[in-house]
This record gives C-alpha cells, sequence and structure tokens, in this order.
C-alpha cells in the first residue's frame, strides 16, 4: 500500500512538472530574447554613424486568423575607409510584430529618402564594416513585451515546478493519515488535528498579488497597442483600455492585502473542541498576531460553502455557492488582550443536517470561518478553513434557534434588527401583521442594477457590431432575468398577517399581486430555506407547508439566519395563543 500511495503522488507530480515544461521553456526563451537585444543595443553603441543610400525599401505583411504583422525589408548602401558596402539590417530585432507603429513609421521614413534620393544614415561596426544598422534604439514596447512573456510564462512553469516538488511530499503525509485515521477525517490535516487553524491571509495575499501581477503583466500591452488603434479611426478598441483599469484595481487590492498582512501578522483559531460537530458547536478562540483598538462590535461569520469545478483546459472554471451561513456580533470588550495579541470568542451552533466537510473529484464541501474588526486604517479581517462533521456526539434533535448566547456575544435588540431589515410590525385585534418595506437591501439592489446596466450595455454592443441574431437573443433573455431581479430587489413588498385562526399572505411588486389565506389547522410547520445569495452575503426565505403537500414562500430577503428564526417563532406564537 505504501509503495502504491508513492507511485500515486510521484505520477502526479510527474504529469504537473511534464504540463510546465512547455511554459518554462517559452519563458526561458523569451527571457534569452531579451538579454540578446539589450546585448545587441550595447553593442550597437560604438559603431560609428555614416550616410547611407537607401537602394529599396518595402513593408511586408503577414496576415494571420488573430491580426497582421508587418515587417520592413530595405536594402542600403554604405562607404566605410574608402571602401563601398551594402546591408539589409534595419533594427536591433529581426522578425515582424504589430507592437505600435513602428514598422509602417520607418516604411514611410526611408521611402521618402529612397524617392528624393537624400542620404539616410546607418550605423556601421568600425571593426567589421559588412555589419551595420539603421536604428539602434531599443523598441521599449517590443521588449517590455518579450519581458512579460518572459516573466509570464516562466513563472507559471517553474512555479507549477516548485508546486510540485513541494507539494509531493504534503500529498503523502496527508494519504499517510488517511490510512492511519480512516473515520476520522478531521486528523486528515495537521492543523485540524491540532486544533490550531492558521488564518488563510497571507496566502490570500500571495494568490492575490502573484494573480494581479500576471494580470497586469498580460493587460500592459493593450497600453501600447489601443492607443495605436484609437488613432488609426478604431474607437472601439478602446475597450481594450478596461483590462488594465482592472489590473489597476487588482494591484491596490492586492497591496491593501499586504498591508493588512503586515500590520497584523499571523492569526490562529484555537478550538476548543475538535472537530466542530453538526448537530452540535463549532467554538474555541481566534488569536491575533498584534493588539487591536475596534472601533465597533466585531462580526464573527460562518459559511458552509460549495466550491465546485466544471470544466477543463481553458474552460476551467470554479464557483462557490453559500449553503448555510449565520453571523454573530461580539462585544469588543470582551476581547482578551494577552501579551502578543488579543483573543475573540467563538462559538456557533451547527443545525444536524447541515453538509460536513468533504471534498470530491467534482466539488467541495468547506466550513469557513470569517472575522471583521473596524479599526483605524485599514480594518483587521480573517478567515479560517475549519473542520465541521458529524460524529458521536452530533445530535440530530439539535436546534441552533434554541442556543443560548455565549457571554461576550451583543444581545439581539429585536425592534432595531426589524427595522434596519425593512420590516414592520402592527398590533391587530387579534394578531399581529408584518409588513416588508419595498427596497429593504440597497446595496445588493444597486450592485444587481449596476450589473443590468453592464449586461445590458454588453447586448447593445453586440447589435452595433452586428453580431448573429442568436447572441443578442440569447443574451436578451438572461437580461430579462436580471431586469426581474432588480425590479424584485426595489419594488416588491409583503404583507403577513398572523392570528390564532391561521395566516394570510401577499406578496406585491409594483402593487400587483394576490393574497392566500391557510388556516391554522392546514399549517404543518415553517422552514427556513437558503435565498439568493449577493457576493458573500447569503438571504433567507420562510417557506410554509401545508396538510396537502402544498409549499409558499411567506417572507424572503431575510438578512439572517437569526432573524428568520425569530419571525418563525412570531409566526407560530400568534398561531398558539388562545386570546
Amino acid at each position: 500500500m505504501q509503495k502504491s500511495v508513492k507511485d500515486e503522488s510521484t505520477r502526479a507530480v510527474g504529469f504537473l512538472i511534464l504540463f510546465a515544461l512547455p511554459f518554462a521553456g517559452v519563458g526561458i526563451f523569451a527571457t534569452y530574447l531579451v538579454f540578446s537585444t539589450v546585448w545587441a543595443w550595447v553593442e550597437v553603441q560604438d559603431w560609428q554613424e555614416r550616410p547611407a543610400h537607401i537602394l529599396s525599401v518595402d513593408l511586408i505583411s503577414q496576415p494571420s486568423d488573430d491580426s497582421t504583422t508587418y515587417s520592413v525589408e530595405t536594402l542600403y548602401e554604405y562607404r566605410f575607409r574608402g571602401e563601398r558596402f551594402t546591408s539589409d539590417r534595419v533594427t536591433l530585432t529581426s522578425g515582424s510584430d504589430n507592437v505600435g507603429s513602428f514598422h509602417h513609421d520607418v516604411h514611410r521614413e526611408l521611402s521618402r529618402h529612397q524617392q528624393s534620393g537624400s542620404l539616410f544614415r546607418c550605423y556601421v561596426d568600425p571593426e567589421d564594416p559588412t555589419r551595420a544598422i539603421l536604428y539602434r534604439e531599443i523598441r521599449l514596447g517590443l521588449l517590455g513585451l518579450k519581458a512579460i512573456f518572459a516573466l509570464v510564462f516562466g513563472g507559471a512553469g517553474f512555479g507549477l515546478i516548485g508546486l510540485a516538488l513541494r507539494g509531493k511530499k504534503k500529498v503523502k503525509a496527508q494519504k499517510d493519515l488517511k490510512q492511519l485515521y480512516p473515520e476520522e477525517p478531521w486528523r486528515w490535516r495537521e492543523e485540524w488535528a491540532e486544533g490550531r487553524v492558521p488564518a488563510s491571509s497571507k496566502a490570500n495575499m500571495i494568490g492575490t498579488s502573484v494573480f494581479a501581477i500576471f494580470w497586469n503583466l498580460i493587460s500592459l500591452p493593450l497600453l501600447f497597442i489601443v492607443p495605436e488603434e484609437i488613432r488609426g479611426g478604431n474607437l472601439l478598441a478602446s475597450i481594450g483600455l478596461l483590462f488594465p483599469a482592472v489590473g489597476a484595481g487588482m494591484a491596490l487590492w492586492a497591496l491593501r492585502l499586504f498591508i493588512q498582512w503586515r500590520k497584523f501578522g499571523h492569526s490562529t483559531f484555537e478550538m476548543s473542541e475538535v472537530p466542530g460537530v453538526t448537530g452540535g458547536f463549532l467554538q474555541g478562540q481566534i488569536l491575533t498576531g498584534t493588539h487591536i483598538q475596534p472601533q465597533e462590535d466585531i462580526r464573527l461569520t460562518l459559511n458552509c460553502v460549495e466550491r465546485r469545478t466544471t470544466g477543463s483546459g481553458k474552460n476551467r472554471s470554479t464557483s462557490e455557492t453559500i449553503l448555510w451561513q449565520d453571523s454573530q456580533l461580539i462585544r469588543r470588550e470582551a476581547l482578551d488582550y494577552r501579551s502578543r495579541g488579543c483573543a475573540i470568542p467563538v462559538r456557533f451552533g451547527i443545525p444536524y443536517h447541515a453538509p460536513p466537510s468533504d471534498q470530491s473529484a467534482g466539488g467541495r464541501i468547506l466550513w469557513r470561518l470569517e472575522t471583521a474588526v473596524p479599526v483605524h486604517g485599514v480594518d483587521y479581517a480573517a478567515q479560517f478553513e475549519v473542520p465541521v462533521f458529524t460524529t458521536e456526539q452530533s445530535a440530530e434533535d439539535f436546534e441552533t434557534d434554541l442556543v443560548s448566547q455565549h457571554e461576550g456575544q451583543v444581545p439581539v435588540d429585536r425592534e432595531s434588527q426589524l427595522r434596519e431589515a425593512g420590516i414592520v410590525t402592527e398590533t391587530l385585534p387579534e394578531g399581529k401583521r408584518f409588513l416588508f418595506q419595498p427596497a429593504r437591501h440597497v446595496g445588493a439592489a444597486t450592485g444587481l442594477t449596476l450589473f443590468f446596466s453592464i449586461w445590458s450595455g454588453a447586448i447593445l454592443l453586440m447589435h452595433h457590431l452586428g453580431a448573429p441574431l442568436l447572441f443578442p437573443i440569447v443574451f436578451g433573455l438572461f437580461d430579462l432575468l436580471i431586469l426581474w431581479g432588480v425590479l424584485e430587489l426595489w419594488f416588491s413588498s409583503r404583507r403577513v398577517e398572523v392570528a390564532r385562526q391561521g395566516l394570510s399572505f401577499s406578496g406585491s411588486l409594483l402593487g400587483l399581486g394576490r393574497r392566500r389565506t391557510v388556516s391554522a389547522e392546514e399549517i404543518t410547520d415553517f422552514k427556513v430555506i437558503r435565498g439568493m445569495q449577493a457576493g458573500n452575503h447569503l438571504y433567507y426565505r420562510i417557506q410554509l407547508s401545508v396538510s396537502n403537500g402544498d409549499r409558499h414562500i411567506v417572507a424572503s430577503q431575510l438578512d439572517s439566519l437569526d432573524l428568520a428564526e425569530h419571525l418563525i417563532r412570531e409566526f407560530e406564537k400568534e398561531l398558539k395563543d388562545t386570546g
């Protein structure tokens, strides 16, 4: 078995290295081109200037599927120490390209001298007069492009090789642990087994920085190409400037993560019990690397995330869906200051039927603990991937809404919570009315409206560019769905009335909607289900089940699990109230 594990990890490393070798090879070759260009530039600086007569000049174009490249072919004559020589070397580099307008400018200049018969200048090697050149300046745009290829492909190739060699030992160690503890998956990772989970701050900073560097290196040539295209009358080429703009944003975000990491150091989540359990608790304390002085109470969030990878090769994509989310506020006074940092108390109740941490070929379930602390300057933030599993300690009858708040948690002001969520309650002669106001989540509505505007603009651009009719139709259908979401977020409202006789509810969009009534005897239960996801925030809905098997959504766009569970308790209280 040990031999099998070793062979499998060795094959994986071998395949990754073979995959990386072509990238490394391109990087080495591009590096050679960069240094050879610089060396040639240094060499020709001592060559002597002489007058030259342009004999012939042609602009050679080489079209391809994606673009057209150009080069200039010329023949010129010059005299050196009484002897006559000819040469055809134009620049420091040979070959064709389409970086800027260099070749067009050279062709115009040399053609003008050829037609007028006026002398041009060339530079001659005094040690070998057969060697001469017309332009000895470095083309910074072309040199930058070669340097980008060297960095991108070389960095990717050698980076993958380094990761493969580094990961080999880690993979083998994990496989050994799986064999030792086949029924205890939380022991398969060293940090989980020890109950000390490091924050992902440093890894996120490095990953974001590397991606930002690669993005900017790839998009940087557009700063040379796009202006030339615009000057040539191709105004649509200005869209290409979006890529460097995005790169600038990525660079700023990477810089922020670097400052954050340097400011706060290394953080660790120290677990009280390993693992966290479904139908039980995840508890412990977050240990910061330095003292922090919160300006507000501290928000903790626990997410259950499904990460799914689809496709392969260049079509490979990864998406994350939040399956369950809970958050709480911790009083800033509850921080325990240590000699080198602070301790933030953590205690979350986890429902029994929540999916445990898991990893398969097509997807992965992970549990992520997050904290955000507003402080002066860059805020403190940390993420931890924590182990959550179903164990013997898991209680099937565990109910998260009955879990008492721990000592450091901020008590929930229900009136403020409902008011901030855009929910108005009114007491009726019999029962209670809940009014869910429109535009309850301005941030999410604004974000989706902005996305709708960009998407609609893309459809108009397709039409303007004469794209096949199928594309605007398909994109337009999706645009209608986005529009419906925009209208829902801005203009939808709900009204729920609950009394011991039963429950009535209605949903309205722009004043349109119908009312439904369910008697108390027909109601079987209420259930919190996941709703829409906006960025990293999950919204919940309340589902009503009735005895005939029908299910109805009586409330939606609830921004926290706690709020949804509180509303259910309110509904059940009114239904049970005998007056």
